[in-house]
């Protein structure tokens, strides 16, 4: 697909030979490029527009010919630069540029980003006009890098000084940019342009090269992807990286199993699971340190950087100063991956993160002051470059060693500053079912599971990797019922809900906030469980004072972007949590709708608070596991022993399969198999493409439901079997008993066919006597038993988000 737009005449061309691409190159002309991009219909399309221009680029005579003045506008999650200009922000200094009053270009709010933008160009150009004005890709950035150091009057000035040299269309990309949209609008990622381009770069900048670093050299004509992965992951001190990170697991035997299977290996230490804040802390030859989090943000000022340094009072400890005595002499380098912690001065008991101290408190180990209950700690469980040399490429057995032997002196048994964890080998299932109960009973967080042939993977998750960690929520089926009572907004104009309140029972039924459930779903999902909170034309609201429904001190959990939700409109949901810190829910998500549950049916504060010991209890945990394998395995054996003496009656349905998707209260889902098992079908657990037909009981299930919405197979209601066998012959299946049925094919006409061809069939009804009873239970309760069985059955969980 060839790139459209003017190739010549927006070139600035003045001592072409003495200046960068950069500064002959317009914005003009990279607009060019995001219209093409735009258009564009397919991710192969967009990127061949992409590299024709990148071969235009390199094509322009110059002295400087990296491309990475235009990178950064189109990867803007790559580049340092942060614009941190929202589309409410945006309109206000729109407004200013056009002396309006801040407020007066509200036309973002609760539009889309787009349609905001192209009405605040509008605005602009009818007060301001055109512009002729060429403005080039160096100039842009250097005044955009020159704008956001600046702050508040002075960014404005700097913002209408950068609005008046365009035209409607750069402005509208340039809006575009400033709300972080770019990618968005034009539908290609910072991350697709980079692998395009060399598929080491993104590696690389995993690893703490930026993005004008990985530019600098590259030129298409001679381009070469970094084969060998040693010179990926070069380690540099002072430059930040992403943290290898570990895969989520439980602790069955089977994911033991894919431990082993994963690295085809039984080599495995396990150590315990702190609970701080994971940091990269580097340390210079000088003696000087930098500490990372995992997402290569710069907390140094935070723990200090030379131990020399006396902390201004009031302001967090210099960590460093604690630390440093500990480092060997001859440790010129070093780069290790640590947690920071917190324990108690008194008896140097651990405080987990987000836990409360004796007297009610909440530290942050961040920012940690003298006078503080706490002090800091620093957990050592990885070194991944020391003195000059990068070993991410080293086994993990060989960087423990190093890590043991090269970086510390004598850290002592009274020492609870530096700490390196104990490690316990490793190689079988038992080993590993003790440590992990062993660590549950003393309520620890979880384990952490290693191979010791296993290297740093920066950036990674993969279960490949083999680092793992273990913790109960991540295995264990326990969750909470709770009401949700409130909303929170993104911000005063936003009309996205990022988190939901959430409330258990409290006393004299009254609703007790527990936490926030972030909206972390699908947007359908998320779409239908606002309309459930703001149905009947009931709308949030918001008050000074806490409903009457609502426990005492409510009202302070509730924020000026937070809103109630109306007291018939509340939503009961099943709610997964990894843990309760000071009664509240802890990375909690959501699971179902239990449209079957009223508010009076939810959790307890008490069936909060005990939790997380639910949790963690070890024997049930072990014993739930091992006991639903063993039911799981008697029933499978069961089922199939019987199927194998079974003797098939006939062969009436033995071109067709089938899928029952429920049962009754009669009888087992099993028995409903074996009545299409015996007439030759071929029985399936779950409908797939190949179905012919699926069966189910009451229209209203969640499962028909799905089945009937789908309008693909026909979908039999159950009771046609019940009544086949109270007559004791396959019946006709007429249209009254399908929810839902195909006018093509695989249809009534399909099963009548089938019986119609094959010689009249005896059915005898498996447990007769349950049919006998329920025969004249109905007939003694009559309509009104059946209509309270269909309301039970319309209460079912809803399909997880």
């Amino acid at each position: 697909m060839p790139l459209k737009g003017r190739m010549t005449g927006d070139v600035d061309m003045e001592g072409s030979g003495g200046v960068t691409t950069a500064k002959q190159v317009t914005f003009g002309r990279l607009c060019d490029l995001f219209d093409e991009l735009t258009e564009a219909s397919s991710k192969g399309d967009k990127e061949k527009v992409y590299m024709e221009f990148v071969k235009y680029w390199y094509s322009i005579q110059s002295t400087n010919k990296s491309i990475f003045q235009a990178v950064r506008i189109l990867a803007p999650k790559q580049d340092i630069r942060s614009y941190g200009t929202g589309s409410t922000k945006l309109a206000q200094s729109v407004a200013r540029a056009i002396s309006l009053k801040p407020n007066a270009l509200n036309y973002t709010t609760g539009k889309k980003v787009k349609d905001g933008i192209d009405l605040l160009v509008t605005a602009y150009r009818k007060k301001r006009g055109g512009s002729s004005k060429k403005i080039t890709l160096h100039d842009l950035n250097e005044a955009l890098d020159d704008i956001f150091l600046k702050k508040n009057i002075e960014k404005e000035k700097g913002l209408s000084g950068l609005f008046i040299k365009m035209d409607a269309r750069e402005l509208k990309f340039l809006f575009h940019m400033l709300t972080d949209e770019l990618p968005m609008t034009l539908g290609i990622f910072g991350t697709a342009i980079l692998d395009q381009m060399d598929k080491s770069f993104t590696e690389r900048m995993s690893v703490g090269e930026c993005l004008e670093e990985v530019l600098q050299d590259y030129d298409p004509a001679r381009l070469k992807t970094i084969t060998d992965k040693s010179q990926v992951y070069k380690t540099q001190i002072n430059r930040p990286f992403y943290v290898m990170k570990l895969s989520k697991s439980g602790a069955s035997k089977e994911e033991w199993d894919e431990f082993c299977k994963v690295t085809n290996s039984t080599d495995f230490v396990i150590e315990e699971k702190f609970d701080g804040e994971h940091m990269i802390v580097h340390r210079t030859k000088e003696g000087k340190y930098r500490f990372y989090s995992r997402n290569r943000n710069n907390y140094t000022e935070c723990f200090g950087s030379d131990p020399s340094t006396i902390a201004v009072e009031g302001t967090p400890t210099n960590f460093t100063k604690d630390i440093d005595p500990f480092f060997r002499e001859d440790v010129r380098d070093v780069i290790l991956d640590c947690e920071l912690t917190m324990v108690l001065k008194a008896d140097g008991s651990p405080v987990p993160k987000g836990y409360r101290v004796p007297g009610g408190d909440v530290f942050d180990v961040k920012y940690v002051k003298e006078h503080y209950p706490v002090r800091r700690q620093l957990v050592v469980f990885d070194v991944i470059h020391y003195n000059h040399n990068s070993l991410v490429d080293v086994p993990f057995k060989y960087r423990r060693k190093v890590l043991e032997d090269f970086i510390f002196k004598d850290l002592g048994p009274k020492n609870d500053i530096v700490v390196i964890p104990k490690q316990v080998p490793c190689n079988n299932y038992d080993t590993f079912e003790r440590e992990y109960k062993k660590e549950m009973g003393n309520k620890k967080e979880g384990i952490v599971v290693k191979w010791t042939d296993a290297r740093y993977v920066s950036g990674s998750r993969a279960k490949r990797n083999g680092f793992f960690k273990c913790k109960p929520d991540y295995a264990k089926s326990c969750t909470l019922d709770l009401a949700v009572v409130g909303v929170k907004y993104r911000n005063a104009n936003s009309p996205d809900i990022v988190s939901f309140k959430m409330a258990a029972m409290g006393e004299n039924n009254k609703l007790k906030i527990v936490g926030n459930v972030d909206a972390h779903m699908k947007a359908l999902d998320i779409k239908r469980l606002k309309e459930l909170l703001s149905r009947n034309d009931r709308k949030f609201f918001q008050d000074t004072t806490a409903p009457i429904w609502l426990a005492p001190g409510s009202e302070s959990e509730m924020k000026s972007i937070e809103w109630y939700v109306d007291r018939n409109n509340i939503v009961v949901v099943e709610v997964a949590s990894a843990g309760i810190i000071n009664g509240h829910l802890h990375f909690a998500k959501f699971k179902f709708i239990r449209h079957d549950k009223n508010i009076e049916d939810i959790d307890t504060i008490e069936d909060v608070a005990m939790y997380d010991d639910q949790l963690r209890d070890n024997e049930a945990e072990f014993e739930k596991i091992k006991h639903g394998k063993i039911l799981k395995q008697l029933t499978h054996n069961e089922l199939s022993t019987k199927r194998a003496k079974m003797t098939k009656t006939s062969s009436v349905f033995s071109d067709i399969t089938v899928c029952v998707l429920n049962e009754d209260s009669v009888t087992s889902i099993n028995d409903y198999r074996d009545f299409f098992y015996n007439l030759g079908a071929n029985v399936v657990a779950h409908p797939t493409q190949k179905t012919n037909f699926v069966v189910g009981f009451k229209e209203k299930h969640v499962k028909v439901q799905a089945a009937i919405r789908a309008m693909k197979i026909t979908v039999i209601n159950g009771d046609w079997i019940n009544e086949c066998y109270k007559e004791g012959k396959l019946l006709e299946l007429d249209s009254k008993y399908c929810f839902w049925e195909n006018p093509i094919e695989n249809n009534c006409a399909t099963i009548n066919a089938l019986i119609n061809k094959y010689p009249p069939v005896e059915l005898l009804a498996p447990k007769k006597e349950v049919f006998d009873s329920q025969e004249a239970m109905e007939t003694e309760n009559g309509d009104a038993n059946m209509e309270t069985d269909e309301n039970e059955e319309t209460g079912v969980k809803e399909e997880e988000m």
